[in-house]
């Protein structure tokens, strides 16, 4: 064999080899790139029958759907203004941002008197919440154990005298406390819906 035909087959060898040991790597970060597998839809109704909606929903482990399930039930107490069982999923130091007008409520108290006070709005507009939805939320709990975030899109939905539709990208932030997970932060921005 000749040496320029030589070092041909010498480069080929060296990047066949490279490319076995990218393949795994490129493997590997395929399966990570991919989201977990989602669970099915899912709706439930209130003592108000407003309807609980929660659409394609996406857990990252088996604690993250426990999740999805209180964020669930956190807002069916809300849709039922039953705030003594809403305010059992949240932290005595809470936050709550409203990206809308930039006010930051701290502290369990603070936070369930503006969602009272949000309620008490609504009545007097005459308007009735028919569903609100929680669309594609993610669940993750990070390596701790101890902390997770739930990211999603709410929306909504009122008849009533004032029909309308509102929606907000909405961010959970928990912590777990003796086997409850507890929100510590929700931050979101109201607009009226699109669709």
């Amino acid at each position: 064999m000749n040496l320029p035909n030589l070092s041909r087959l010498l480069t080929l060898v060296f990047f066949a080899s490279q490319c076995a040991n990218f393949a795994p790597a490129i493997a590997n970060a395929k399966k990570e790139a991919e989201l977990p597998p989602c669970q099915e839809s899912s709706s439930i109704t209130s003592s108000t029958n407003c309807k609980i909606n929660c659409i394609d929903p996406h857990a990252a482990c088996a604690e993250s759907e426990k999740l999805i399930e209180d964020v669930k039930l956190m807002y069916k107490a809300y849709s039922e203004e039953d705030l003594t069982t809403l305010g059992s999923y949240l932290d005595e130091n809470c936050t709550s941002v409203d990206e809308g007008d930039h006010k930051m409520l701290t502290g369990k108290k603070a936070v369930l008197a503006d969602i009272k006070a949000t309620m008490e709005k609504a009545k007097e507009t005459e308007s009735k919440l028919l569903s609100y939805t929680i669309d594609n939320p993610y669940a993750e709990v990070e390596p701790d154990g101890k902390t997770a975030i739930v990211t999603f899109e709410a929306i909504k939905t009122f008849g009533g005298k004032n029909p309308h539709t509102i929606s907000s990208r909405c961010t959970d932030i928990f912590r777990k406390e003796n086997g409850k997970w507890l929100r510590m932060h929700y931050r979101s921005f109201w607009q009226p819906s699109k669709t």
